[in-house]
């Protein structure tokens, strides 16, 4: 049976190539769309009329990180296994990738290797690179995150109050002022939320936020 498939990727040549690479290795496998953005993306794994089973992210955008599109749509749905493809070192992103929820991790220059990965995935299985990073199946990290609570991306109580202040516009200043705490609590918090929400700035933080608690 064919196993369908959706690739994300900000870089159009890169899309490209992967998407003919995969078809003329592996013709078992439907592509049912690609996409440039990370936001994208998420919104078309959470519709059931576009939702594959397996869904390819590179973990570099321009948008939000693919450990952020991960965690965005294993904490909703596990009827889509996540592969993480990157052209980087696997070690940079392997830990953080698994605890948002992926099935494994691919070099986006390995074909072959990606397409095995589709396959192993899309059985219910993992792929590692690394016998002491633990993956979880798509039903498995979906109930965690799920549980760990879902729109907030494990933001903390704390964390959710200063950005949803980020959200009405306020400064560091004026947070610090309305929560009684210093400037550099105000900016270690901030540094967690990026974190968390593979986000680049104030700006993107609270845009993926609102977007992730109206899916």
């Amino acid at each position: 049976m064919a196993i369908s498939i959706a690739i994300v990727d900000n870089d159009a040549l890169s899309l490209a190539a992967l998407s003919q690479g995969i078809t003329v290795f592996h013709p078992a496998v439907h592509i049912l769309w690609t996409a440039t953005t990370g936001m994208d993306a998420v919104k078309r794994c959470l519709s059931k009329s576009t939702q594959p089973e397996v869904l390819l992210t590179d973990l570099s955008m321009e948008d939000i990180s693919g450990v952020a599109v991960c965690r965005a749509i294993m904490t909703k749905t596990s009827h889509t296994a996540v592969l993480g493809i990157t052209s980087y070192a696997l070690s940079h992103y392997v830990s953080q990738l698994a605890e948002a929820g992926a099935q494994g991790i691919v070099p986006k220059t390995n074909i072959k290797r990606i397409c095995f990965a589709i396959d192993t995935v899309a059985s219910g299985k993992v792929y590692s690179p690394d016998p002491a990073v633990i993956f979880q199946s798509s039903t498995a990290a979906h109930r965690r995150l799920e549980w760990n609570g879902d729109s907030a991306y494990h933001l903390t109580e704390r964390e959710a109050t200063i950005l949803a202040l980020c959200a009405d516009g306020l400064t560091t200043e004026r947070i610090m002022d309305a929560l009684c705490i210093s400037e550099a609590t105000v900016k270690t918090h901030v540094k967690h939320i990026l974190r968390k929400l593979g986000a680049k700035n104030r700006a993107q933080a609270v845009a993926i936020w609102m977007r992730s608690t109206s899916l």
